[in-house]
């Protein structure tokens, strides 16, 4: 079976409703219909507010911050076919939270990928603060390791800089008679702020 949704996030909050609740079994996932495919059983999924506010609701009521950041990351930066591994992904997590920590699992190893792929010539460590884990990526090497404890780093005097010159223009560049915070907020979920050094 293939699934069509409308390539918005609620689209796919919804597609993943009628793949959990009526149990069905995709093949894979589209937001457009390839001309190739003749035979294939075909649903169109329609985007319904119950049924993606059911979903987002308990996605944020199951998973940590971290993970709902997670799924919006890969969502909205993600320019391949990402659908089934997130659908995946996100199924696992329904059924137990614990094994979206396990890279064993083919999902999460996409997850994974997500930044080995823009990252890829750095080293980085991505840290759960919560669950005292870090995915560490050392020259070709990655692992989920645990983290017994954590010390924040303190910014350097040239991030310090380069933070402070980031704030005067964006309060440079604002025209106080056309903010609208609605459509901001929109735009850039609060979820995300605590990360950008303008709404520090």
């Amino acid at each position: 079976m293939i699934l069509i949704y409308d390539s918005t996030f609620e689209g796919f909050l919804s597609l993943i409703y009628e793949v959990y609740y009526k149990k069905l079994k995709p093949s894979n996932i589209y937001k457009k219909l390839p001309n190739e495919i003749i035979f294939e059983e075909i649903l169109h999924i329609q985007t319904k507010k119950e049924n993606y506010t059911k979903v987002f609701n308990a996605i944020k009521s199951k998973f940590s911050k971290q993970i709902v950041q997670r799924i919006l990351n890969i969502f909205m930066c993600d320019s391949k076919e990402f659908e089934m591994a997130l659908l995946e992904y996100i199924i696992l997590g329904f059924k137990d939270s614990k094994q979206l920590l396990n890279i064993n699992n083919s999902c999460v190893f996409y997850l994974a990928k997500h930044f080995l792929k823009r990252f890829n010539n750095q080293n980085f460590i991505i840290h759960d603060i919560n669950r005292k884990l870090a995915f560490v990526k050392i020259g070709k090497d990655f692992s989920i390791q645990k983290v017994a404890e954590f010390q924040e780093p303190t910014h350097s005097l040239s991030e310090q800089k380069f933070q402070k010159l980031w704030k005067s223009f964006f309060k440079g560049v604002t025209i106080e008679e056309r903010v609208n915070l609605k459509l901001q907020q929109n735009q850039i979920p609060l979820i995300y702020r605590t990360y950008m050094s303008e709404f520090l």
